[in-house]
């Protein structure tokens, strides 16, 4: 089959068939944690049909992405040239609130935009146009090769891929750029993946790249810069860090930068201005996506003598076939792409993230010249960082592990408890004497008191799983996705469901977690933290 004969592979596909790889790519996105991105797709569904990209429009996108890449490099370095620059001073200062504390902050030659994404339309006659610009956190990057992971989950081996470039090569350039500009330990860098959080909407993202690139997770608690140097904080002592991949925006990036956030590395814009860590992308590169700024690309763009293929518009472009359920229906769309800066120049990635209005998303296709042989990810030129799973670990994970034992335990116990208060409650005689001992005991744990089939579920025990699925988020790059799968099933399908039918599901569903913590989880040091917890709790 040829890429081009994609239309007519789903036209012969049955309804019924087309809803049920939808559904199963939905439950996918739900189960990698897509479901609250602000994409603004609660539960967001994969089209069956990628969006197909020719030779010809792959180069386009390549063209146009590197002329944008090489505006907005310009416009971030002349930020700070201040009256005459690319950008009115009124635009930057007031409307965008760029702060001053970025100011002069690379050293010299020192890269500023790594990886750059744009949102592209193309229209009726095939004309591309730029709505808007991601210079700060990539988002999308991450849910593109998880679409394009799942798409191929979910359709197998009924679509041939032989003639669509893949997107590992892309991936691979981008992990070994960032190991180029480590200013340290240029044979051997430290490089970690810095995230808010688990309340940061795209922080699945944040999980799934830093599981894909083999780099370590760290958030902004695990980092502290002594000396003029960021460190992360592990239980053995203090690890260097060379090149910090930015999922963080730049009001949380340091408390001392003046812009009133407490969230952040304090120190951490000293340690990237004397060059003792490399930030990417840098920080203060966010004020480029003001909607502000956007009018000004078209005039700066020519201010520099860079003729955009791709000219700036805020007009929505073409529309594509999108399933609806029931048929095939036309619907506008954006296009996200992504660019790296290569030696050689700068380098698109062969796919991207297309989305309608409504939420639906769609794979996206680059056609190859000729056959592509398979290719994966694997480490290239590099060795294994020092930082394991299975080794020495963050603080801040150990006792989020410690907690996690703590708190799956404590369940047990209370789920215990409840089912013999409730046989209590309902074989009470005068004389049996079982209650008023149950209730002591219960006063004494703060139990409140046993629900009945017309009220909602036990506070204490509910309260235990809220914060045992609340710490596993923290760490979800360390536990497995099935035991993510169990944790996300504790309050499904509960409403309505007798309360002895409550307490079998969730006490077969924390023997489930406990099992897969026991035997799947390394006996390293986040293991003995979570036995820990456990055995305190006891």
């Amino acid at each position: 089959m040829n890429v081009r004969d994609l239309p007519a592979v789903f036209s012969r596909m049955a309804p019924g068939e087309l809803n049920a790889f939808v559904a199963r790519g939905r439950a996918s996105l739900l189960e990698l944690g897509q479901a609250h991105s602000t994409f603004e797709a609660e539960a967001p569904d994969l089209d069956p049909l990628p969006l197909r990209l020719s030779v010809a429009e792959g180069r386009t996108l390549a063209r146009g992405a590197a002329q944008w890449a090489e505006l907005l490099a310009s416009l971030y370095a002349s930020q700070w040239q201040g009256p005459g620059g690319l950008l009115p001073d009124q635009v930057l200062w007031e409307e965008a609130g760029l702060d001053p504390a970025f100011f002069g902050l690379l050293p010299a030659n020192a890269e500023a935009l790594t990886l750059v994404g744009l949102d592209v339309d193309r229209d009726d006659q095939g004309f591309w146009t730029v709505r808007r610009v991601v210079t700060g956190v990539p988002r999308g990057l991450g849910f593109a090769l998880e679409n394009r992971i799942v798409h191929k989950r979910v359709l197998g081996n009924r679509l041939a891929r032989n003639q669509v470039d893949r997107l590992a090569p892309f991936f691979q350039t981008l992990k070994d750029r960032w190991m180029s500009l480590a200013p340290h330990h240029r044979d051997e860098p430290t490089v970690m993946v810095w995230t808010a959080g688990p309340s940061d909407p795209h922080y699945f993202e944040h999980v799934y790249l830093a599981r894909y690139f083999g780099y370590p997770l760290v958030e902004s608690r695990d980092l502290t810069v002594r000396g003029g140097r960021v460190f992360l904080k592990l239980l053995g002592g203090l690890q260097v860090v060379d090149v910090l991949v930015r999922m963080v925006a730049d009001g949380a990036l340091d408390p001392l930068a003046g812009g009133g956030s407490i969230e952040g590395v304090a120190g951490l814009l000293n340690a990237v201005r004397t060059g003792a860590v490399h930030v990417a992308n840098a920080p203060g590169a966010d004020f480029l996506e003001h909607p502000r700024v956007f009018p000004h690309f078209a005039a700066a763009a020519q201010g520099l003598g860079i003729y955009l293929d791709m000219p700036p518009s805020e007009t929505p472009g073409g529309w594509e076939p999108f399933w609806d359920g029931h048929a095939w229906a036309p619907k506008p769309f954006t296009l996200r792409i992504f660019t790296v800066r290569t030696p050689d120049g700068w380098k698109l990635l062969p796919g991207g993230l297309a989305q309608t209005p409504g939420g639906a998303f769609k794979d996206v296709w680059v056609s190859a010249e000729k056959s592509v042989p398979f290719v994966t990810l694997l480490p290239q030129n590099e060795r294994p960082s020092e930082i394991h799973r299975s080794a020495d670990l963050p603080s801040r994970v150990a006792d989020d592990l410690h907690w996690l034992g703590r708190y799956a335990e404590r369940a047990w116990v209370d789920l215990r408890f409840l089912e013999r208060w409730t046989d209590a409650l309902e074989t009470d005689h005068e004389d049996s004497g079982d209650v008023e001992p149950l209730e002591a005991v219960a006063a004494k744990m703060e139990m409140g008191f046993p629900p009945t089939e017309e009220t909602s579920a036990p506070g204490r025990l509910w309260d235990d799983l809220s914060s045992l699925a609340s710490i596993s988020r923290r760490v979800r790059d360390r536990l497995s996705l099935e035991t993510h799968r169990i944790i996300g099933r504790f309050s499904e399908g509960l409403d309505g469901v007798p309360l002895r039918d409550r307490f079998d599901r969730v006490g077969l569903l924390l023997a489930a977690f406990t099992g897969l913590t026991q035997e799947n989880l390394t006996r390293g040091p986040g293991w003995v933290f979570l036995d820990m917890g456990r055995r305190i709790e006891r």
